[in-house]
C-alpha cells in the first residue's frame, strides 16, 4: 500500500504532511526515509507515535513504510539498504538493477572508507566513488554498470567475466568503448580493472550489433574450435519466403540456431512453424543445428563438429 493509498484509507480529508510526503517520494515508492518525513512536515514526535502505534514500520535504521507492508520484494530490500546507509548498489546488486542477473540473496552495497563503520553485512567500501561512477536506477542510487563490472571481475572465471561483459554491452546496458576506458581509468586502483580490458580488448568489435548474448558466446567457442567468424542473423531465401539463421556460414551452408526450452514449451505455432522452417532449409541444402547454452558450455565440440567437416569438404 503507497503512502497516499494509506492517508485515503484512514482519513476523510488528506493530511497535507501525507500528501506532501507521497509527492516527495515518488507514486512507485512504498519506502520513505526520516529525512523525508521531517521535511514533509511530520515532526519527531508525530514519527515517534507512528512508529510506536505501527502505523509506520521501520525497515532498516531510519527507513519506514506505512503499515500494512507484506513481503518486500529484492528490490525495495536493496533501495531499503542504500536508503538507510546513505550507500550505492553495487557489484551483483548493480548488475541485477540493469537485468543483467538476479538479486544476490545479500544487498551488495557501497561507501566511501570513511564510512567502513557502518555495521552491515554485504558492505563493501572504496575510497573514492567519483561522479562518473554513480547513477540511478528504478529509484536505486547505484553505481554504473561498467564499474561493477569491474568490481566483481575478480573472483570470477574468465568466461563468467566475458559472459557477463557480452551480456551488457548486447543489452546495451553499457558500450564497449566506455568499458574499456573505464577499466584502463581504474586499473592501477581496482583489481578487477586489468581483466575487464583485456576481454574487452579480445571481443568481437561487432559485438553491438548482436540481437542476443548467445550469438556472442557461439561466435566465441566457434573461434576456439576452428571455425570462421560466422555471420549473425542471417538472411536466406527459401521456397516459402526469407528465413533468418542466428549464426550461419553460407559458404558452407551451415548454421546453428538457439532453442529456448520455455519458448517451444509454451507455444505450439511457434513449434509447428520451426519444423517447417527446418525442412525447407533442409530442401535447399542447408544444415541447420540447434543448441542451448548448456550444450555449449558441455559439448560445444560435437555442435561445431558437422560444420567443421563441411569447410574441410569445401577445401578437399
Amino acid at each position: 500500500m503507497s503512502i497516499r493509498d494509506r492517508n485515503r484509507t484512514t482519513t476523510a480529508k488528506p493530511d497535507r504532511r501525507h500528501v506532501a510526503l507521497a509527492k516527495l517520494v515518488g507514486p512507485e515508492r512504498r519506502l520513505f526515509t526520516y529525512a523525508e518525513a521531517l521535511c514533509a512536515g511530520f515532526d519527531p514526535e508525530a514519527i515517534r507515535r507512528r512508529r510506536a502505534h505501527n502505523v509506520w514500520l521501520e525497515i532498516s535504521p531510519y527507513v519506514m513504510c506505512a503499515a500494512p507492508i507484506g513481503r518486500l520484494s529484492p528490490l525495495e530490500e536493496l533501495l531499503a539498504h542504500t536508503l538507510s546507509g546513505d550507500a550505492h548498489a553495487c557489484r551483483g546488486s548493480t548488475l541485477a538493477l540493469f537485468d543483467l542477473c538476479s538479486f544476490p540473496s545479500l544487498p551488495n552495497i557501497v561507501v566511501t572508507r570513511s564510512r567502513r563503520n557502518l555495521n552491515r553485512k554485504s558492505l563493501h567500501s572504496s575510497r573514492s566513488l567519483p561522479p562518473i561512477d554513480l547513477t540511478t536506477e528504478r529509484h536505486v542510487s547505484t553505481t554504473t554498470v561498467a564499474r561493477a563490472l569491474i568490481d566483481v571481475a575478480t573472483p570470477l572465471s574468465d568466461q563468467r567475466v566475458q559472459q557477463l561483459i557480452a551480456k551488457a554491452i548486447v543489452r546495451r546496458k553499457v558500450r564497449g568503448e566506455e568499458l574499456s576506458e573505464r577499466a584502463e581509468a581504474l586499473r592501477a586502483g581496482r583489481a578487477g580493472a586489468a581483466r575487464v580490458a583485456r576481454v574487452v580488448a579480445a571481443l568481437d568489435p561487432d559485438l553491438s550489433n548482436s540481437y542476443n548474448e548467445w550469438e556472442v558466446l557461439v561466435t566465441d567457442f566457434a573461434a576456439k574450435h576452428g571455425l570462421p567468424t560466422p555471420q549473425r542473423n542471417y538472411r536466406v531465401e527459401l521456397e516459402h519466403g526469407p528465413r533468418y539463421v542466428d549464426v550461419a556460414w553460407p559458404e558452407v551452408k551451415c548454421g546453428i540456431e538457439y532453442d529456448g526450452y520455455w519458448e517451444h514449451l509454451t507455444s505450439m505455432d511457434r513449434f509447428v512453424d520451426d519444423r517447417f522452417r527446418d525442412i525447407d532449409f533442409k530442401n535447399s541444402g542447408w544444415r541447420i543445428d540447434h543448441c542451448n547454452k548448456q550444450m555449449l558450455d558441455g559439448a560445444a565440440a560435437r555442435i561445431f563438429e558437422p560444420t567443421l567437416r563441411a569447410f574441410e569438404r569445401r577445401v578437399a
